[in-house]
């Protein structure tokens, strides 16, 4: 399991726009991950956030460990089959593990471009489905670095999210898709946009 040290900032168009233009100024080309994340949590708890994670055709299951309003949180994770169907049935199955009535299935989808630095990498974020959003995550690899140095180095702005099931319930709900909503033809059509 890996530690990580970061922030989590909510961006506007504008804000996203201008810091992407600021960021392209100052680094090589960015590093482009396109990202589909089915997640299967239960808000009643605060302290871990399951998901089957596409990153650029790798599949996952990960889990974050750890509370929602920490710096630093650990994450587990196991590589699955890149199967379209072979990852339907592990989301039925954490589905059916996890029967809370506070169950977030979200279908979370993102483009992102990475700016790496020596000691930090920033992510800035565009997530769509319904609607879209936008934000940045600045972590760090130094213990010695806090995250909002290289927020202000680089002036991006911090709007930092409440940690908070209703607040991430009301974000979720305004962009994402939820799997239980969806029929199973198109939760394996989009699953296999990202494979």
């Amino acid at each position: 399991m890996k530690d990580e040290k970061e922030i989590l900032t909510i961006l506007s168009k504008d804000e996203h726009d201008d810091l992407l233009a600021e960021l392209e100024r100052n680094f090589p080309k960015p590093k482009r991950i396109k990202r589909l994340a089915i997640q299967c949590t239960d808000t009643s708890y605060n302290d871990l956030d399951t998901r089957i994670r596409i990153t650029d055709g790798k599949v996952q299951l990960m889990q974050k460990v750890g509370k929602w309003k920490s710096k630093t949180r650990g994450e587990i994770e196991v590589n699955i089959p890149n199967n379209s169907k072979t990852i339907l049935k592990i989301f039925k199955i954490l589905r059916n593990m996890i029967r809370g009535n506070k169950v977030r299935t979200s279908v979370i989808q993102t483009d992102s471009l990475v700016f790496e630095g020596k000691d930090f990498e920033i992510k800035v974020t565009h997530q769509f489905g319904k609607s879209d959003k936008y934000n940045a995550e600045i972590e760090v690899f130094d213990v010695k670095i806090e995250p909002e140095e290289i927020a202000e180095k680089f002036g991006i702005p911090i709007h930092l999210p409440e940690h908070t099931a209703q607040f991430w319930d009301n974000w979720s709900k305004a962009v994402n898709f939820y799997a239980d909503e969806l029929s199973e033809k198109k939760l394996l059509a989009i699953i296999k946009r990202y494979l």
